[in-house]
């Protein structure tokens, strides 16, 4: 029993001995990731804040020309007897158009998934090291 004691107790040393020896430099490394993780959070933030303005502008645009071609070829064609067509292939060609933006903003979103790629692999390599040195 005392033995195991002895043991546990060496370890615990060997541990406040690494990281008093070690102290100053992982102080430094951690305001070093720190500073990674805030870069890499203002870098997304900016990301955000681009496809935000993007999709705003992307959609009055969209929205005024549809409206006026829509006019113009209902209003062109409506003495004829291809109005329903042509109101059918204006809906079809908007759910089309719907269905386009809908798989563009469900990429935009999956790109989020690397974000703090830099900060969460520099933090695995950082629990790796640690692990050896206290093993």
């Amino acid at each position: 029993m005392s033995n195991s004691l002895g043991g546990t107790g060496r370890g615990i040393f060997r541990l406040l001995r690494f990281f008093q020896c070690t102290a100053p430099a992982l102080l430094d490394h951690v305001e070093l990731t720190l500073k990674l993780a805030q870069i890499e959070w203002q870098q997304e933030q900016q990301r955000l804040i681009n496809v935000i303005q993007a999709t705003v502008l992307l959609s009055f645009c969209a929205a005024m020309f549809f409206t006026f071609a829509s006019a113009v070829i209902l209003a062109s064609l409506w003495e004829s007897p291809y109005r329903s067509a042509t109101v059918a292939v204006i809906l079809a060609l908007y759910a089309l158009g719907g269905a386009a933006a809908w798989i563009r903003l469900h990429r935009l979103i999956q790109q989020a998934d690397a974000r703090f790629s830099a900060t969460r692999a520099e933090l695995a390599r950082d629990l790796a090291l640690i692990r050896r040195q206290i093993t």
